[in-house]
């Protein structure tokens, strides 16, 4: 996806199905975009991969860890002066881990 750059940001996203439903996390408030439902995921840190930053995500805003992760998609966002890559992953819990909101306000299983 090319080399990011300082106002490129990288983000994994994590699909977790379960039962025909899928896991989906509300932002915080005081969050951008606060309030917001989203999939799970988040900023890639310098030189960590992309599947790596999804499971170390995961892990520390659900308390789970994730495995079986397979590409689904990638896309390309401006959000003002910076250039956001996001890449999804789907993935399944590990171990029937039972995800809770350790680092996001609230979490619910939805049908698509």
């Amino acid at each position: 996806m090319g080399r990011p750059t300082s106002a490129s940001i990288r983000v994994a996203i994590a699909v977790i199905e379960r039962g025909g439903r899928f896991l989906i996390s509300r932002r915080h408030p005081h969050d951008d975009l606060g309030g917001y439902w989203e999939f799970p995921g988040g900023k890639c840190r310098p030189g960590e991969s992309w599947q790596a930053c999804a499971r170390r995500e995961i892990q520390e805003e659900l308390g789970v860890l994730i495995g079986g992760l397979r590409p689904f998609a990638d896309f390309r966002y401006r959000y003002g002066r910076r250039q956001i890559a996001f890449k999804v992953f789907r993935c399944r819990i590990l171990r029937n881990g039972a995800p809770r909101p350790l680092d996001v306000q609230a979490i619910r299983w939805v049908t698509p």
